[in-house]
């Protein structure tokens, strides 16, 4: 078993309770988190997934329903305001480090523990998860949960094998093991990438003798069926539905685009595009998680494969659960670059490999990149703060510096964006043609209506298996929201309509935002 140096290090000298800091700091954030949340205008997913909650079901296109289920109970509690809608997003964000502390302390000796967690406090990672309510948050809570559980299971099996060998009985893993199962039923009622930690799992035990004694057993089985009723809602809706919440998430998921047809016209930028893909993901990944941590994930990860087979099982099993979703969505980049954020989980375990490995650092090399790295984090933190505050895209913009499209819908003036449709309206029901304007308008309009989105001419939305969408041969005057005026009007018979500007600009302070009142 891994041999842990308990003395105190030297960038921690004088500090008497290092936990007892990252336990002031968890709480002081959690009040930042709070305030910045209650703010800040929904950005656009967010936005949606609120709308969802005025419409459950047991899935949606694009997510499992969870984030749905959990802003419906917020927003009854709290209402329908900004606060309402990210509560949960701080609390399970939170929470999860906290339980990621506690199951650091079991792992390594105090000081690792409390490098652990400021790692993740200092971030910008945690920032976004604990601010913006995305099916993110409660994924990384409930996986972090389950990965608890069968962390204990595997510490146990490294005792009882230093000890006195395996006893026969197995009864208190077999708690945890149904623990595990439920937990991954939840995560998996959030997205789709949980299933991933499972798979690692079932690696981790397949190639330990410890962990194949537990294959020998009904608990992890038992597990499994438990998680699999919880996922139920989920399979029941895709399967009214033709399965299609899981060909989209598997054709997004996987870049699965279909490839244009070789061509003497392809470029040498096309051949090329594995490489840039597989360098933007890096980049993305480099980005979250800040580039010295990532670098550390990735000296941690190599060194660790390389003597896999001297690995405990804890170790072990911490490998696989952090290399499976880095190295899958990886493998996908080679075709299409996907969001920054689907890989998150591996930081959880990878982030318990650092604080294992600098328990054993006793030259105290890698407690200095640590340290150099949080600091690192912590700069990449305060900028994200500051690209947030209002007003701070359009002056970036006046002085020709990019910035990324998630960031300015943050930003984008959603607020007047629902006061201006409600003055042009004039009592006409409001159709967007995305499913991000029709959140954000349901949120900021006056008196919060229920906005419907058509996607005529786009991309199927959530909103087109809802039930109960609008009558429109009853209904004379509607206010049409984005492109593809023409195919809306002609799709529901409105014969004439008008432009009318909103009086807003874009994010980027470019160009005018308008609108389209239709009647018959």
């Amino acid at each position: 078993m891994m041999t842990q140096v308990r003395t105190d290090p030297p960038l921690l000298s004088g500090l008497l309770r290092p936990l007892r800091i990252v336990w002031w700091l968890l709480g002081v954030l959690l009040i930042l988190r709070l305030l910045v949340g209650a703010r800040l205008e929904l950005a656009p997913d967010e936005a949606v997934y609120w709308s969802w909650s005025r419409h459950l079901y047991g899935g949606y296109l694009d997510h499992p329903p969870l984030i749905a289920w959990i802003n419906w109970l917020s927003t009854h509690i709290l209402g329908s305001t900004q606060l309402g809608v990210r509560l949960p997003a701080a609390l399970l964000a939170f929470g999860m480090v906290a339980l990621l502390v506690m199951l650091a302390r079991r792992l390594m000796p105090d000081w690792a523990a409390a490098w652990v967690g400021l790692m993740w406090l200092l971030g910008p990672l945690l920032t976004v998860i604990g601010t913006i309510s995305t099916p993110d948050t409660p994924v990384v809570f409930f996986s972090t949960a389950a990965l608890t559980c069968v962390a204990l299971i595997a510490l146990r099996d490294d005792e009882r094998m230093a000890g006195e060998g395996m006893a026969s009985n197995d009864s208190p893993s077999a708690g945890l093991w149904i623990l595990f199962g439920i937990f991954c039923g939840v995560a998996l009622l959030a997205k789709y990438t949980a299933v991933l930690l499972p798979a690692a799992v079932f690696v981790a035990l397949v190639s330990s003798p410890a962990g194949r004694r537990h294959l020998r057993r009904p608990w992890i089985y038992l597990a499994a069926l438990v998680a699999l009723v919880i996922f139920s809602p989920v399979l029941v809706w895709n399967a009214r539905h033709g399965w299609a919440s899981f060909a989209y998430q598997l054709h997004h998921g996987t870049g699965g685009d279909e490839a244009a047809p070789p061509s003497a016209a392809t470029s040498r930028l096309d051949l090329l595009r594995p490489f840039i893909n597989t360098a933007a993901y890096i980049g993305g990944q480099a980005a979250v998680w800040t580039p010295i941590l990532f670098a550390l994930v990735i000296v941690v990860l190599v060194s660790g494969w390389r003597r896999y087979g001297r690995l405990n099982h804890v170790d072990r099993l911490l490998l696989c659960c952090a290399s499976v979703p880095l190295l899958i969505f990886g493998l996908a980049s080679v075709r299409k670059v996907g969001e920054v954020n689907w890989p998150m989980f591996t930081y959880v375990p990878a982030s318990l490999l650092i604080g294992r490995r600098l328990a054993q650092d006793a030259a105290g090399r890698w407690r200095h990149w640590v340290w150099e790295g949080c600091k690192l984090a912590l700069i990449f933190t305060i900028g994200l703060h500051l690209l947030l505050m209002p007003g701070s895209a359009k002056l970036l913009a006046r002085v020709h510096i990019r910035i990324p499209h998630n960031v300015l819908d943050v930003t984008g003036g959603w607020q007047r964006f629902g006061n201006a449709l409600g003055r042009v309206a004039d009592g006409a029901p409001a159709i967007c043609n995305r499913h991000q304007d029709a959140g954000e308008a349901a949120f900021y309009m006056p008196g919060q209506p229920d906005v419907w989105c058509d996607s005529v001419a786009s991309r199927i939305t959530a909103f087109d298996f809802f039930d109960g969408p609008p009558d429109y041969r009853n209904i004379p005057r509607v206010l049409f929201v984005g492109g593809h005026v023409s195919a809306f009007a002609t799709k529901h018979g409105y014969a004439h309509w008008k432009t009318v500007p909103l009086g807003i600009g874009d994010a980027n302070g470019k160009g005018e935002r308008t609108a389209t009142i239709m009647w018959r």
